[in-house]
């Protein structure tokens, strides 16, 4: 019963705040785990709503070296997903590097929060990521309370995932936001280095990006206010 008061009280505080700026068009993706869209589609439609939460003003720069191989937008795929209660995107790709090649891959992109949340932290999870005999692949990223590409500013958060061999790899990063944002810009680069090393290879084809959130302060406030007035009714009944 109190969960349905708390989730009625949320209820009502969403239409009465206003709602939050929205894209002209963007792609509604459903959260099955199997449609995918490439990053040039959702840039052609405007962006992508995953849940409670819209990407926005994405960006891809890929350059490679020897015989590398890193992706253009065409080739990176991204699928809706929700683990834990947080939403966020399943990137697929090619990145590749054997000895002497490389490749390396910027990805950037806003991320709004529906009304009334603030993202308060975000995951980043590498599930096919390796290399060997020399080699190194790693994806790192900074997150940003403004547009980086037009204003200088200290990152909130910054997370690395990264595999040089069996013994020394790091494939998960969580950070909490130094303040919740209900706009959020995040650039992520990554990168499949063959080295010098004679034999060495690496690569990435797969990799998770979700984000908690927390109810904006004002909505707080009138969630504990609602609370105490049903339970003061309670009492009086």
């Amino acid at each position: 019963m109190a969960a349905f008061k708390i989730a009625l009280v949320l209820g009502l505080l969403s239409i009465c705040l206003p709602a939050s700026a929205s894209v002209i068009s963007v792609i509604n993706a459903p959260i099955d785990g199997t449609t995918s869209y490439t990053i040039q589609q959702i840039k052609d439609a405007g962006g992508i709503k995953i849940g409670d939460k819209t990407f926005t003003e994405w960006r891809v720069t890929s350059t490679a070296q020897g015989n590398g191989l890193a992706p253009q937008a065409g080739a990176i795929s991204v699928t809706a997903v929700q683990i834990g209660g947080d939403y966020g995107m399943r990137f697929n790709g090619p990145w590749s590097a054997a000895t002497g090649d490389l490749a390396d891959t910027t990805i950037g992109f806003r991320v709004t929060a529906d009304n009334p949340w603030l993202i308060s932290d975000n995951t980043l999870t590498a599930t096919a990521i390796g290399a060997d005999k020399g080699g190194m692949a790693s994806i790192s990223e900074n997150v940003f309370s403004a547009d980086p590409t037009k204003t200088f500013s200290t990152p909130v958060a910054n997370e690395y995932a990264y595999y040089i061999n069996d013994a020394n790899f790091k494939t998960i990063d969580h950070k909490v936001f130094v303040q919740a944002l209900k706009d959020a810009w995040v650039v992520k680069d990554i990168i499949a280095n063959g080295s010098i090393a004679v034999g060495a290879t690496a690569h990435i084809s797969e990799f998770y990006q979700t984000f908690s959130q927390v109810p904006e302060p004002a909505t707080m406030s009138l969630l504990i206010a609602g609370t105490f007035v049903l339970v003061a009714r309670r009492r009086h009944k």
